[in-house]
């Protein structure tokens, strides 16, 4: 698999970079990879069809409230 070396990353830019990696329980690395991917996407999805999806997402809801332990194990399991 190919690789590359960034060189001159500004500290605070790098600082972020790791602060972002932190919050997303990836290493620096993975982090990159997941901005590159997401920079790089062909399509963007316009915020019309986001906005749709969470409203058709809250119209299933109904007037239940999630807890935070049950947002908190989604965000794991989408993490495995």
């Amino acid at each position: 698999m190919p690789g590359f070396t960034v060189k001159d990353i500004p500290e605070d830019l790098y600082d972020r970079l790791k602060q972002s990696a932190r919050l997303h329980h990836r290493s620096v690395n993975r982090e990159i990879l997941a901005l590159l991917e997401t920079g790089l996407r062909s399509e963007r999805v316009p915020a019309t069809e986001i906005l749709a999806s969470g409203r058709q997402i809250q119209k299933a809801m109904g007037d239940r409230i999630l807890k935070l332990e049950e947002i908190e194990s989604a965000r794991r399991e989408g993490r495995a």
